[in-house]
This record gives C-alpha cells, sequence and structure tokens, in this order.
C-alpha cells in the first residue's frame, strides 16, 4: 500500500475517534524517523489542547490503533497541538482565525507568483480574500496547495507579557539577556 493510501485509510480509521473526544484531527503522518516509524497527529479544540489533553488522546486511541490492520509492525504515536503557525485545512478554519496573518503557497501561479501572503480578510463563495502589502488579492480555496498561520512569536510574548501585568520596568531589564549569534 502507498504511503498516501496508508495515511488515508489511517485518517478515516482515527477521525471519527478523535471527534469523539472532542477534538478535531488536522494532521496525521506516518513517516520513518530515525530507525523508527512514527504516526504523528496534530489535534486541536475548541479552546485549544493542553499536553494532558494529548496524552488522553494518545491512550483513547490505543484500542483503535491495536485493532487496525494497515499499521505494518511497531511504531511510535505522537500526539500535538499544531502549533502557532497552524495549517488551515477547512474552510471554517479561515473563518476561524479572520485578521490573522496567514501565508498561502498557491497550486499553480496567480498574478506571477506561486505564494500569498497577508491578513485574512473575508472567505465567501469559496473565495478567501486577503490583504496583502500590495491591496486586496481574492485566492480560490481550490487553488491553494498549502496554508498555514504566519504569527509572530515577538509580538505574542509581548502582548502576553501586557496582558500579565509584568512590571514594565522587569521587562526592560530582561531584554538585554537575550542571545545573541
Amino acid at each position: 500500500m502507498s504511503q498516501v493510501a496508508l495515511e488515508q485509510r489511517l485518517w478515516s480509521a482515527l477521525e471519527p475517534h478523535v471527534e469523539a473526544l472532542g477534538y478535531e484531527l488536522l494532521e496525521l503522518s506516518f513517516v520513518p524517523e530515525a530507525g523508527r516509524r512514527v504516526l504523528r497527529l496534530a489535534l486541536d479544540g475548541p479552546q485549544g489542547i493542553t499536553l494532558d489533553q494529548c496524552a488522553a488522546v494518545s491512550r483513547a486511541l490505543g484500542e483503535a490503533l491495536d485493532a487496525n490492520a494497515d499499521l505494518p509492525g511497531a511504531y511510535v504515536l505522537e500526539v500535538s497541538s499544531p502549533g502557532i503557525n497552524r495549517a488551515l485545512l477547512k474552510p471554517e478554519h479561515y473563518l476561524r482565525f479572520l485578521g490573522e496573518t496567514v501565508k498561502i503557497r498557491l497550486r499553480d501561479k496567480q498574478d506571477g507568483g506561486t505564494t500569498v501572503s497577508g491578513v485574512i480578510r473575508e472567505l465567501s463563495d469559496g473565495v478567501v480574500t486577503i490583504d496583502t502589502t500590495v491591496g486586496p488579492r481574492m485566492v480560490p480555496l481550490e487553488r491553494i496547495a498549502r496554508a498555514r498561520l504566519h504569527r509572530d512569536m515577538d509580538a505574542i510574548l509581548r502582548a502576553s507579557r501586557k496582558s500579565d501585568n509584568v512590571d514594565p520596568a522587569a521587562d526592560a531589564a530582561a531584554a538585554p539577556r537575550r542571545w545573541k549569534r
């Protein structure tokens, strides 16, 4: 069985179990890595997903995986969150992240390029509008090969510090401690 066919069969087998637990299966890969096979799942939930929730899902999927005849031999299961720069796979994801910055790779050239970066403005009739530095770009969903949020980790950390009511003097004193190359 091909790699793509195996991953599709595993997706079909595992997605109902993940959804029954209240989460969304975002990514699945079954790849060789460091001399072993790794089944890697990325999940999300209404309020995100924690490490403890990932562990609980991993335990809960054990029976379904043990019963799956498609899994060849031994493997390692890794369950994680999609991370801050998560993939956007469904139309609902674009709606959920309106106002966020996204980087899109297109299936073929559109307006001279294969990538579009900017802020998601709207989704209407299967077309997502992205505010780019040169103006709005309308991209039909079927032309998107891959899309990911493109978040600035430094800005997130700065906002987090402000929301935690960090003393500005302490915040400024911590700044010079950054690693330098």
